[in-house]
């Protein structure tokens, strides 16, 4: 919990000159049109919202969460763009509010490493841990002492509860390895279960896939 206290005695001149120029000077706009996510926010609508300001010319849309239920808005809302503004995301730093936050730009072209010849799959679980899965991410992505190594990984997930699960993971990756990492939210129809060799959630080697 958190008290706050105020001082009942007249203000100063100087500190009257002080909040009368703050007024003056209010808090500086966000760098980007800002989009807020509530239980009310349909995926769908929220999609059109970003068509609309990417239309008018911006390059950069920020969603903020409101209600942490809902953090599978943001997947579910990518999905749904359309491929002509090639849109990617960003999980961005949380502010004193600790509110989630992603930027969703438009016309990101990945960079391609000529060296990788594939691309590792991690498959997020309902019971998988964010930590653990944030973890074998950061280590795709850099080793112990902080040397670039892959620059794609694929996460598999289903469902809302695991799409939240698969953002908080790439929250917890970026963070651990101090890089700004983008994706891109794809749907796609498996008709075959997918490869044994692929990681699992918890970080262990060939396991075996659930249909």
């Amino acid at each position: 919990p958190y008290t706050t206290l105020f001082r009942s005695v007249a203000a100063t001149p100087t500190e009257a000159k002080a909040d009368s120029q703050s007024e003056m000077n209010p808090a500086p706009a966000p760098l980007f049109q800002e989009l807020n996510i509530s239980s009310k926010t349909e995926p769908k609508k929220l999609m059109r919202a970003m068509v609309a300001i990417f239309n008018r010319g911006e390059r950069a849309v920020d969603l903020v969460l409101i209600d942490p239920r809902y953090k599978h808005t943001f997947m579910y809302a990518l999905v749904l763009m359309p491929s002509n503004f090639k849109a990617s995301a960003q999980v961005l730093v949380r502010r004193r509010d600790r509110r989630l936050r992603v930027r969703v730009t438009q016309h990101f072209v990945p960079p391609k490493d000529p060296e990788q010849t594939r691309v590792d799959t991690i498959r997020v679980a309902k019971t998988a841990n964010v930590t653990k899965v944030g973890t074998l991410l950061k280590n795709k992505f850099v080793d112990v002492i902080g040397t670039n190594l892959q620059r794609t990984v694929k996460l598999q997930f289903q469902g809302k509860e695991t799409a939240s699960l698969a953002l908080i993971s790439i929250e917890n990756a970026g963070r651990l390895a101090y890089r700004e990492l983008s994706f891109v939210p794809r749907f796609i129809e498996l008709a075959v279960a997918p490869s044994p060799a692929a990681d699992s959630e918890d970080g262990s080697e060939g396991a075996d896939p659930a249909q």
